[in-house]
C-alpha cells in the first residue's frame, strides 16, 4: 500500500452542530468538569491518531461535530483487522487513563477524570453506527458474512442500544432532573443515525 505524502499535516475543522451539546454540558456540569470531559475526548482521539501512525494509516482530516470527532482517511483502503485496531485504540486510551487515575485518586477532580474516561469508553464501545463499537462489530461481521449482513446487524444493535440509553436518560431527567446532556446527546445521535442517512459515516471514517 502506498501512502502519498505521509508527513503532511492533519486538517482540523469543527461543525456548528457541536456547540449546542458543548453548551449543554457546561450548563449542567460547570466549566471545570466540561473541560475535563473535553480533555478525555482529546485523549480518545489521540489514541486513534497514535494507532493510525503505528499502523501506517494516513489521516487526512479530523472534524468535530455533535457526535464527537470524525477521522477521515481519504481514499485509503484499510483491512478489517487494521480497522478494528484503529477503532479500539480510542476506547483503549480512555481505559488506560482510568487505570492511571486509579493509582492516583486522591481528589474529586481525578475521580471525575476517571469516571468521564470510563463513560466515554463505554459509550464508544456500544455497537452503534458511527461509534467505535459499531465499526468494530461491522468489521468483524463483514469479514465473515459480508457488508450487507453487517449493516443489518448493526442497524438492530444501534436501535436497541440507543433505545436503552434514551429510556434511562429520560427516566433520570424526569425523576431527578439529571442527565440532560445525555438526553440531548441521544436525540442528536438518533437523528444522525436514523433520520439523516445522507450524513451517515463513510467507510473511510472512524469516530
Amino acid at each position: 500500500m502506498n501512502i502519498k505524502n505521509p508527513n503532511r499535516k492533519i486538517k482540523f475543522s469543527a461543525s456548528l452542530s457541536m456547540f449546542p451539546i458543548l453548551f449543554c454540558i457546561i450548563s449542567c456540569n460547570g466549566p471545570r468538569y466540561a473541560f475535563i470531559a473535553i480533555g478525555t475526548a482529546v485523549i480518545h482521539e489521540l489514541g486513534h491518531i497514535i494507532a493510525a501512525k503505528l499502523l501506517k494509516i494516513n489521516i487526512s482530516s479530523m472534524k468535530l461535530d455533535m457526535l464527537g470527532a470524525r477521522i477521515n482517511m481519504g481514499s485509503e483502503l484499510v483491512s478489517y483487522p487494521r480497522e478494528i485496531l484503529l477503532c479500539a485504540a480510542g476506547p483503549g486510551a480512555n481505559i488506560l487513563t482510568v487505570l492511571v487515575c486509579l493509582l492516583f485518586i486522591h481528589s474529586e477532580t481525578v475521580a471525575f477524570v476517571a469516571a468521564s474516561s470510563a463513560v466515554l469508553a463505554t459509550i464508544n464501545l456500544m455497537p452503534i453506527h458511527s461509534f467505535d463499537g459499531g465499526r468494530i462489530l461491522s468489521s468483524v461481521i463483514s469479514s465473515f458474512f459480508g457488508t450487507l449482513v453487517s449493516r443489518r446487524v448493526v442497524d438492530i444493535t444501534s436501535a436497541i442500544c440507543l433505545s436503552i440509553v434514551w429510556i434511562i436518560s429520560s427516566y433520570l431527567l424526569l425523576r431527578v432532573g439529571a442527565s440532560l446532556s445525555v438526553f440531548i446527546f441521544c436525540i442528536s445521535v438518533f437523528g444522525s443515525v436514523f433520520l439523516a442517512r445522507d450524513n451517515e459515516i463513510k467507510p473511510d471514517e472512524v469516530s
